[in-house]
């Protein structure tokens, strides 16, 4: 073995650990016991090593303590020898590229150094140490403690999809054959390319079928010319095309399925043929190969014959008797497949409904003809279980289980799949009661999770339903934001005797010349345009009309000039339309335009007096702030408190409609939940679970979370802590991102994985690993974060082992897309440590915590996804904590020290700077 003689033989400066070694040949076990318990923290892992190395000159005894996550250590004062991690490798040896290739140290090893020479030690047969056996307990006194209730379980998943087993479901269908499961075995392995075990004699049967299909081919063919042209026809005809198709298919077992797969099973599958054929269908059923089974069974058609040229290359239209090659397996699919149908027409004429829906749902593989078979004659649960089992539409099942009177499984599958539309259109077809009704408990659903506005669109059709309709409008225009600027001009249409209130509501957001609502006038002009033509949505399209005018004038928004003149021409304004001035052509500055970077500083005596933990922009200018265990607020837009909500809140998930939120608030291990109504500004507590990772936002419904290695959809509406969807064994989940079409997550268990979902579908479009460049770095401190349209971003400090007394690191933020790196953004060179990060839409937000002007506080970053590169730095004095938020328009900014700032992402202005 090449001994590796490192060219420096100990680890300098300040690194990042991933752990100490202990070496009890220069220390006592005591004094390394005392070290060890006085740097334990929860995760830590303390192995005992002992002789475990590859040299019997290189023996190593002592005690090696594993940080959960990497600390930042001075080598110099170290209680013992630092170690860094390098994948699944500890050193305690910077060792060059070189020297690295040379050591090969495996996996699950420390490589240390000894005589000037590195080596390295096997950790597989190191033992964990026990560390209570460590602490004499003796003299402490035991009290007694009464418990504050179980830990919280995993949540429920509610109307999760329960494999469905037809033979054991149907009572009246034969159990299996005990056959069976070998022939399936066998058909399955020929169709991935090799034959099964005791096929043998391949040769003589294929020399047997060339033969007697070269006997059999002419009359064969001369019987399908006769039938083709209209020559004979009748029961002899059909009696006698019967025969030679069951003797082919004969032939066919005989030879060329006893070759691929054994003469035993082609032995089973003539038997089961047999079978159909004589009417004994209870015996065949028992046997039955599903079609699935033979699909694709000889992907390589073969010949019969030899392989001769074509006389020439014109098209015959139709040729009888053709010679070319026989795809065996689509000919005994295809016969079998007749053979079924002939079994399902016969049960069918004998009233045996359950048997007959077998063959189409397990045979045939007919899954929807058989849910549809099934409701015809009254098996109505039935159907829906074969529907949810064999994975049909979505809008299907919801309505199977609907019509089986399933309504509250039939509401969880349609609020998981987001497939209420669907299947109110398929009931509508046969049932319009059934319809109304679906129609009307997705109306509530939609309202119950705060989109009072998409409950309007599904309630409408329902006469019924109007007076409801015009309750869910007045919650939307009080929500404010784009939504409430345009039903504004929808509950006019619909309620023309509301014209005096409407009017006044339009006049107050008209009058109202604030940039950060120019956007709201631009939604409420297009909202009039589309409306009908009465004469008062005219009288309120004129004003609107002035009003875009004066904001185009201002800067304050981006007015279409098309649709700016549809909006004159619809308003019937002659005054206007003959005096109408060209829109400036001045336009708001994007931020992502702007050619340099802005920058804000926040002196250490500029701060509030409450420390904020979170803080959210709402849709109508007002601002919710986290105050941990203080509670929450809901500000006004010039900083007034208009509600206080007395629940602990240490982190905000906002709903999408910008009308109520979560608040979280950890508990040790566990983080407690409750529910904040900003309408009716009231606040419960919900529940407590282990969250590992969540998703910022959600859409008052669904809340998508990570935890305990598995991901989540929660039911925000449930009273539990209840899922309506789950996929187990994800991993760790890092971080979640999601909208209204897509959800992305993180896993860091194996490396770093993203996933992609698909919305509402819930399904899987990716699984991405994601590769980092460069070879020996090691991450000192790393944060993720991952956007809905499947950006990952990572903020860390990389140590490059040949340059391991680089002090201090540099720290970078990598932007990754599709799973490779497409942006590189160093923030500081100098001795930096991430504090937080964001990422969504176009954005991502860093905060890291520096050497200021006024001494060490926190800056941050806000980049420039499709540029890549920063648009804004703020420095907040003194600040250790700072909470980040991403908008698909504002950037939401918040300390402990009470500073509250809001930027808005279109033009760059500054639309909230408060001291709490």
């Amino acid at each position: 073995m090449k001994l590796v003689h490192p060219r420096k033989l100990a680890l300098r400066g300040v690194l990042e650990a991933a752990g100490i070694f202990f070496d009890l040949r220069w220390l006592a076990l005591g004094e390394a016991r005392q070290r060890i318990l006085s740097l334990w923290t929860p995760g830590a892992q303390v192995l005992r090593v002992l002789d475990n190395a590859q040299s019997a000159n290189a023996a190593l005894d002592g005690l090696l303590l594993r940080f959960p996550t990497a600390q930042r250590l001075d080598c110099a004062r170290a209680p013992g020898v630092p170690l860094l991690a390098k994948g699944d490798v500890l050193t305690a040896v910077p060792l060059t590229g070189d020297e690295w290739a040379a050591l090969a140290a495996p996996p699950r090893s420390l490589v240390w150094a000894q005589g000037g020479v590195a080596h390295w030690h096997s950790l597989h047969n190191a033992t964990a140490e026990a560390l209570e056996s460590w602490l004499d307990v003796s003299a402490i006194p035991v009290l007694e403690v009464a418990s504050l209730g179980a830990t919280p379980a995993r949540p429920q998943v509610l109307a999760e999809t329960v494999p469905l087993e037809l033979r054991e479901r149907l009572a009246n269908v034969p159990p299996a054959a005990a056959e069976m499961a070998d022939v399936v075995k066998a058909l399955r392995q020929a169709r991935e390319g090799g034959a099964a075990e005791g096929a043998g004699g391949r040769g003589w049967r294929t020399h047997l079928m060339t033969i007697l299909t070269a006997v059999l081919r002419p009359l064969m063919t001369k019987q399908s010319a006769q039938k083709s042209v209209g020559g004979q026809a009748g029961g002899e005809s059909d009696r006698r095309s019967d025969w030679w198709q069951r003797l082919r298919m004969r032939l066919l077992v005989f030879t060329r399925i006893a070759s691929l797969l054994g003469q035993r099973q082609a032995k089973y599958i003539r038997r089961m043929m047999e079978m159909f054929e004589s009417g004994d269908v209870d015996a065949a059923l028992r046997h039955a190969i599903p079609l699935s089974s033979m699909q694709d069974l000889e992907p390589k058609p073969h010949s019969f014959g030899a392989l001769s040229p074509r006389d020439g290359l014109s098209i015959t239209p139709q040729q009888v008797g053709a010679t070319s090659g026989l795809n065996f397996g689509e000919e005994l699919y295809e016969h079998l497949r007749r053979l079924y149908r002939a079994a399902f027409d016969r049960l069918v004429a004998q009233g045996r409904i359950e048997e007959a829906a077998f063959v189409l749902a397990e045979l045939l593989q007919a899954n929807e003809e058989a849910v549809s078979f099934l409701e015809r004659h009254g098996k109505l649960r039935l159907a829906a279980e074969i529907a949810e089992a064999r994975n049909l539409p979505p809008g299907l099942v919801v309505r199977q289980w609907f019509v089986a009177g399933e309504r509250e499984r039939a509401i969880q599958i349609a609020r998981r799949t987001g497939a209420f539309a669907d299947a109110v259109t398929r009931l509508e077809r046969g049932d319009a009661k059934q319809a109304e009704t679906l129609r009307l408990l997705w109306a509530d659903v939609l309202a119950s999770a705060g989109n009072y506005a998409a409950a309007v669109d599904a309630i409408w059709p329902v006469a019924e339903g109007r007076r409801l309709a015009a309750a869910w409008m007045e919650r939307v225009i009080e929500t404010g934001g784009a939504a409430g600027a345009r039903m504004l001009a929808r509950k006019l249409s619909a309620f023309p005797e509301s014209f005096a209130d409407v009017r006044a509501q339009v006049l107050a957001l008209l009058a109202d010349e604030r940039p950060e609502t120019a956007h709201l006038r631009v939604a409420l002009a297009d909202s009039l345009r589309k409306s009908g033509h009465t004469r008062e949505i005219q009288t309120l399209a004129r004003a609107t009309a002035r009003a875009l005018l004066r904001d185009a004038a201002a800067n304050n928004a981006h007015i279409n000039p098309a649709k700016f003149r549809e909006l004159v021409d619809f308003a019937a304004d002659g005054v206007l339309r003959t005096d109408l001035p060209s829109l400036p052509a001045g336009l708001p500055l994007p931020l992502q335009q702007h050619g340099g970077c802005l920058r804000l500083a926040l002196a250490a005596a500029d701060v509030g007096t409450q420390a904020i933990t979170d803080a959210a922009f709402l849709p109508a200018g007002r601002m919710l702030v986290a105050l941990g265990e203080a509670g929450a607020l809901l500000l006004s837009r010039d900083g007034q408190r208009l509600a206080h909500f007395d629940q602990p809140a240490q982190r905000l998930v906002l709903s999408d409609q910008g009308d109520r939120a979560l608040a979280l608030a950890p508990r040790g291990d566990v983080w407690r939940l409750a529910r904040l109504d900003l309408l009716t500004r009231t606040a419960t507590a919900w529940c407590e679970m282990r969250l590992d990772a969540w998703a910022p936002d959600y859409d008052g419904a669904l809340w998508f979370v990570g935890a305990d290695d598995d991901f989540y959809a929660l039911d925000a509406l449930s009273q539990r802590a209840d899922a309506l969807w789950r996929v187990p064994g994800v991993g760790h989940v890092e971080a979640v991102a999601r909208s209204t079409s897509k959800c992305c997550f993180l896993t860091t268990d194996w490396g770093i994985e993203q996933w992609e979902y698909e919305l509402p579908s819930l399904t899987l479009r990716q699984r991405l690993p994601i590769c980092f460049e460069g070879e020996h770095r090691i991450v000192r401190c790393a944060s993720l974060s991952v956007s809905a349209s499947g950006r990952m971003v990572d903020q860390s400090a990389y140590l490059n082992l040949d340059e391991y007394e680089t002090n201090p690191l540099p720290l970078q933020l990598q932007v990754f897309l599709n799973g490779g790196m497409w942006h590189q953004q160093t923030l500081s060179e100098d001795d930096a440590t991430p504090s937080a990060l964001v990422c969504g839409g176009d954005w991502a937000a860093s905060a890291v915590k520096m050497p200021l002007a006024e001494g060490y506080g926190t800056r941050v970053f806000l980049l420039d996804l499709n540029a890549g590169k920063v648009r804004a730095e703020i420095d907040l004095a003194r600040t250790e904590h700072a909470a980040l938020r991403l908008s698909p328009t504002a950037f939401t900014l918040a300390d402990e020290h009470g500073r509250l700032l809001v930027l808005d992402l279109t033009n760059g202005r500054w639309l909230r700077d408060l001291r709490l």
